[in-house]
């Protein structure tokens, strides 16, 4: 539905429309008494107005949109057993403009984190087993790896793809992610409130977002090979400061399928192939100042590794400053400032002659409307986009509505 936005004008009407249908979709008491019996449900409907001003590949403007429908089941409350969820989410994602955002900027990290090829699909369907009094759970089924792993709480806010998951990561490796979901399992172990550890299995290869229109065609195959992560996590509060809570993420991947080298050859002229690939990460979320509740200033830090032989991004890092409540009377806005780089592969760089890497720098304020109505403008400055000398440095202007329902 998204194709026939084309001005700031329809973009209006579609808040319109929708909030005034959600409101006639089902009264709050309803909801609240189906929720009673196990029974919630999610519509979440983000729109994005982008625009290249001036570098990348091409100066155009594009609208990018995602709707979900999401269906969860509390097994307990709905009679069956203790501590399951069972979690549905229908996506309908897609563009109005000529080209795909990536292509009008010609980046490698990605401006836009919602932009799919257009179709509406089964993103994730999972079910999650709570045992030991919620210390263990088990969850299976299409997941999204970074709704868990290697996510930064702070960098949640931002648009640029890299900020959500670190490109060392989604650059170099088959991984279960937005927009197609592969199936696996993840268990998470929680001893107490300061540490978390979690381990997942997936499929090595999710596929084609292109081909797997629906995420119907779900096929484990030998040569997909696993990907696997771990990941463990620290919470506490500073000794000092009046306790300011901050998080450490420790984590490594590692997917067994085959890859090819991203220069050496063999005596034959083909392309060197190693068994498989693997990375480590590293995340530091802390609020380092606290005006009062959850209002005040928090820094994130990102980064991450992997092998220059086998991987296009060799390093990937990451860091910004989240505001809350910056402005008096407008306590739940957030104003952050990022910046992101993707270092490519010294030994890539060497046979193709490209840039030392990409960097995108981020500025976003997040305008709490209401409890159901986001609105977040965001400027994006990317350098050297994809590595590429020949690709002018880009300014991506957007404007983003989020509305849950």
């Amino acid at each position: 539905m998204f194709n026939k936005l084309i001005g700031a004008g329809f973009l209006v009407l579609f808040l319109a429309v929708n909030s005034a249908w959600a409101e006639g979709f089902l009264l709050k008491s309803q909801r609240d008494s189906l929720a009673e019996k196990g029974l919630s449900f999610d519509l979440h409907s983000i729109a994005d107005h982008v625009s290249v001003l001036n570098g990348g590949s091409v100066h155009r403007s594009s609208w990018v949109g995602r709707f979900d429908f999401v269906v969860d089941v509390d097994t307990e409350k709905a009679g069956l057993y203790k501590g399951g969820t069972l979690h549905i989410d229908v996506m309908n994602a897609g563009g109005g403009g000529l080209k795909p955002t990536g292509e009008m900027v010609g980046d490698l990290q990605g401006v836009n984190n919602i932009e799919a090829p257009k179709s509406t699909r089964l993103f994730e369907a999972w079910y999650e087993q709570s045992l030991l009094d919620g210390k263990l759970s088990a969850k299976a089924g299409l997941h999204d790896v970074n709704s868990e792993f290697a996510a930064s709480e702070n960098g949640a806010l931002y648009l640029n793809g890299a900020l959500g998951i670190m490109s060392s990561i989604s650059g170099n490796t088959g991984v279960s992610l937005f927009p197609l979901t592969a199936l696996g399992t993840r268990v998470k172990y929680t001893p107490n409130e300061n540490f978390d550890f979690l381990a997942g299995v997936y499929d090595g290869d999710p596929g084609d977002a292109d081909i797997n229109k629906h995420n119907t065609h779900i096929a484990v195959k030998s040569q997909d090979g696993v990907f696997s992560i771990a990941e463990g996590q620290y919470h506490y509060k500073m000794p000092f400061a009046g306790g300011l809570p901050g998080t450490v993420k420790l984590g490594g991947w590692h997917n067994s399928q085959d890859v090819q080298d991203v220069a050496a050859l063999d005596d034959n002229g083909d392309p060197i192939i190693h068994d498989d690939n693997y990375g480590g990460y590293a995340i530091l979320d802390q609020q380092i100042f606290r005006e009062m509740d959850d209002q005040g200033l928090s820094v994130f830090v990102m980064g991450g590794a992997a092998p220059q032989d086998r991987d296009t991004v060799q390093r990937s890092v990451a860091a910004g400053l989240n505001y809350t409540g910056l402005i008096p009377s407008r306590d739940k806005d957030v104003m952050g400032v990022a910046f992101t780089n993707a270092s490519l592969s010294n030994k890539l760089r060497s046979s193709t002659g490209q840039a030392r890497g990409e960097t995108a720098v981020e500025w976003t304020y997040k305008v709490q409307v209401n409890d159901s109505i986001v609105v977040q403008p965001d400027f994006q400055y990317v350098v050297k986009p994809g590595g590429d000398d020949a690709i002018k440095n880009a300014s991506v202007l957007t404007l983003r509505t989020d509305i849950h329902f």
